[in-house]
C-alpha cells in the first residue's frame, strides 16, 4: 500500500472511531427530553422558545428523529444581542439584526428569525457533544468547522485554554462568538442534542 493510501485509511479509521465514540457517549447519557422543543422548555430557555414560536420552526424541533446539535442562546445571551443595536459596536461586531424582544417576535421578521436560528443548529449525521480533544473541540488555535443550518454556513468550534487560566469551549460564529455553558451541555433530546450558548451567534455579512 503506497503511503497516501495508507495515510487516507488511517484518516478514516480515526473519523470512524471519533463518530463511534461519540455515539457510545450519548448513549450513555438519559435522554433529557424528547425533542429539542421540549428540551428548550425544559432547560429554562424563555426567549429562544418564544423565537422558536414565532419563526414557525417548532414543529421541526419536536420532531424526535431531528438529527442536529443545537446551540441555543440563554435568556441573557439575548439580552446582550438587543444591547448591541445601541452601544455604538463596529458594524463587523455589530451583527444584530433585531433590538428587542418585540421586533424578534414581529411576524414580518420570521423569515430573518428562522435564518437566525437556524445558525445555530449544526446539521448531522454525527452530533456533536462536548469531549475535550475530540475532533470537535481542537485545543489552542486549531478549529472545528461546522456546517449549520443557514444556508451551510459554518460556525467554528474549539477548547480554549491558557496557562493558569481555566479553558472552555467556545463556538465562533462569523459575526458574535458565545461560550457553552457546559452545566447546561450535552443534553440528549430524541436523536438531537441541546447546548447552551451564552450569547447569540451570528454570521457575517449576514445572509439576509
Amino acid at each position: 500500500m503506497t503511503r497516501p493510501a495508507a495515510a487516507l485509511v488511517l484518516l478514516l479509521l480515526t473519523c470512524s472511531a471519533w463518530g463511534t465514540a461519540s455515539r457510545e457517549l450519548l448513549a450513555k447519557k438519559k435522554p433529557f427530553a424528547a425533542n429539542l422543543y421540549e428540551a428548550i422548555g425544559k432547560s429554562g430557555l424563555t426567549i429562544t422558545k418564544l423565537a422558536v414560536d414565532a419563526s414557525g420552526l417548532a414543529s421541526q424541533l419536536a420532531n424526535p428523529n431531528l438529527k442536529i446539535t443545537l446551540l441555543a442562546p440563554s435568556d441573557a445571551g439575548w439580552q446582550r444581542y438587543f444591547q448591541d443595536c445601541r452601544t455604538g459596536v463596529p458594524e463587523y461586531w455589530n451583527a444584530a439584526k433585531f433590538c428587542s424582544l418585540q421586533q424578534l417576535l414581529d411576524p414580518a421578521n420570521k423569515t430573518k428569525l428562522q435564518q437566525l436560528l437556524k445558525y445555530h443548529m449544526i446539521q448531522g449525521p454525527e452530533l456533536v457533544p462536548l469531549q475535550r480533544g475530540s475532533k470537535f473541540w481542537h485545543e489552542g488555535l486549531r478549529f472545528y468547522q461546522a456546517k449549520t443550518l443557514q444556508s451551510l454556513n459554518i460556525v467554528q468550534l474549539r477548547y480554549w485554554h491558557m496557562l493558569d487560566e481555566a479553558g472552555g469551549f467556545e463556538a465562533h460564529g462569523t459575526g458574535r462568538d458565545g461560550s457553552v455553558l457546559t452545566a447546561l451541555s450535552d443534553r440528549p433530546a430524541g436523536k438531537a442534542l441541546l447546548h447552551v450558548v451564552s450569547d447569540v451567534l451570528t454570521a457575517f455579512p449576514s445572509p439576509f
